[in-house]
């Protein structure tokens, strides 16, 4: 018995295909294992009319600020970096009960900023800083102040003009000498419950 051509060639070629096609998406391409963000938001008691959110609990402490803060919860908090003087919102999330918020899946990078903003006016923001989120790791941001929220301006602030935010150093800001100014002018203006930036 004599095989014909005009079968066996389709299926050499079939088979053939079939190979290189396996070859082509057989090897998976290295990945990454994603990292996890927490953190408690809060404010000054007296700011942001919020009828959706409340401040829960004691006043925390300690607090860079003389006003006492609160921790916010039910409220809306985005996580954001910056690339090319783009800000690229990565995720969005809402506080619990206790004011606290978790970001899963999170990619590995460094000098994530931490958005809560007063639904009732959008200037008054509360910010916060993930220094550096490591692979299969939680990296636990603390509770959200004005310290936190100036180092997240200057991030900010570099982010628009070009610098890409995974490649600053925060020490450099927490070491000028104008720093602690800076944290005492914001926590007047978020005492006032003005935005953040003077």
């Amino acid at each position: 018995m004599k095989l014909s051509t005009k079968i066996f060639l389709p299926i050499i070629l079939i088979s053939a295909l079939l190979i290189l096609l396996v070859g082509c998406f057989g090897v998976s391409s290295p990945g990454y294992t994603p990292g996890s963000i927490q953190g408690t938001m809060a404010r000054p008691w007296e700011c942001c009319y919020d009828p959706g959110a409340e401040l829960a609990g004691d006043p925390i402490s300690p607090n860079v600020c003389d006003v006492n803060w609160y921790a916010w919860a039910n409220v809306k908090v985005v996580l954001t970096t910056w690339v090319d003087s783009v800000e690229i919102e990565l995720a969005t999330t809402v506080t619990d009960e206790n004011g606290a918020y978790l970001f899963s899946d999170v990619p590995p990078a460094k000098n994530y900023i931490i958005t809560a903003i007063c639904p009732t006016d959008e200037g008054f923001v509360i910010k916060d800083v993930a220094e550096e989120v490591v692979g299969g790791e939680t990296y636990d941001a603390g509770v959200a102040d004005a310290k936190s929220t100036v180092l997240a301006l200057c991030l900010e602030g570099l982010g628009e003009i070009g610098s890409d935010s995974y490649l600053l150093d925060l020490d450099d800001f927490q070491s000028h000498s104008d720093y602690n100014k800076v944290i005492e002018e914001v926590c007047d203006y978020l005492a006032n419950c003005e935005h953040a930036i003077p």
